[in-house]
């Protein structure tokens, strides 16, 4: 199986401008290995699945063709459901769910993650976006964005059920090597987030008060407050408007299925950001986020 790279959407999306336009592009922790703990940005990147092997090839083209961008590694993204439907269960939900039942649910004991809150993702890209704006500056960086705490998926659930009050008895320990999923896994990608709190400022909240916030906030987007500030902080931007604007809504609907409420907190910062296309010349910066 080919990789799966989006150049003609990065070429696209960069006949734009190149010099005076940010390239945000959303990649993932499964660019490493998975043989260690704590991985940083410039360990080497050998993905043990197509997957990983694409984003290493995306991100390799972006850097060879983008005069401006950012990369955010990410973790597994988290967060409050949203009111529009999701089609895939998101995991803290889903953990949730099974175990309100009561029965004996098995979870993975040796492969590890750092996840990541849904607002904390939302903070790293307008801090980005927002920084751009501003300063106008050359950018070309890559970052870790994951949570701070390096969780199985087995201690994934116990947090929801010391969170909910569920009896332990019911989670059951497994090896990630007894069951069969068809895809190689890489057992322990946490990461490092070093750079991303020194250079941002940014400091992701716990798993635990995480799984606290989204188990309170069912149903209820909390990344309202972040869009509104934005938007206001980006001064009197006229709506996305004509054939272009319906393009950039398509890349949104097709790349941010990981967490809705990214995807929702994002769709409204960028309409009230990006005037016509038309008018973009006149723009001291630009933001694509693909």
């Amino acid at each position: 199986m080919a990789t799966n790279v989006p150049s003609s959407l990065v070429t696209w999306l960069l006949s734009f401008g190149n010099d005076n336009t940010l390239l945000i592009h959303l990649s993932t922790d499964q660019v490493y290995e998975g043989v260690k703990s704590f991985y940083k940005e410039d360990d080497e990147t050998l993905p043990v699945n197509m997957y990983g092997k694409s984003k290493v090839a995306a991100e390799k083209f972006i850097i060879e063709q983008c005069s401006n961008y950012a990369i955010l590694r990410s973790s597994i993204i988290y967060g409050p459901q949203t009111i529009s439907p999701v089609a895939k269960s998101l995991p803290i939900q889903w953990m949730d769910s099974v175990l309100s039942q009561g029965q004996q649910v098995q979870f993975f004991n040796d492969e590890f993650r750092c996840p990541v809150y849904v607002k904390d993702m939302v903070d790293v890209v307008l801090s980005l976006t927002k920084s751009w704006l501003a300063d106008g500056k050359a950018v070309q960086v890559l970052l870790n964005v994951g949570g701070p705490d390096r969780v199985s998926r087995l201690q994934m659930a116990e947090s929801v059920a010391d969170v909910r009050g569920y009896s332990h008895s019911i989670i059951k320990s497994v090896s990630a090597s007894s069951v069969d999923r068809g895809v190689a896994s890489p057992p322990d990608i946490s990461m490092d987030i070093t750079k991303l709190t020194q250079m941002l400022g940014i400091k992701p909240i716990s798993f635990q008060d995480g799984v606290r916030a989204t188990l309170a906030a069912e149903a209820t987007i909390l990344l309202g407050e972040a869009s509104t500030n934005f938007a206001e902080n980006c001064g009197s931007i006229k709506t996305v408007s004509g054939p272009s604007a319906t393009s950039l809504m398509q890349l949104l609907n097709l790349k941010f299925y990981t967490c809705e409420a990214l995807y929702q907190s994002l769709k409204r910062s960028l309409n009230t950001l990006f005037c016509d296309f038309q008018q973009m010349e006149s723009m001291l910066g630009k933001i694509l986020i693909l």
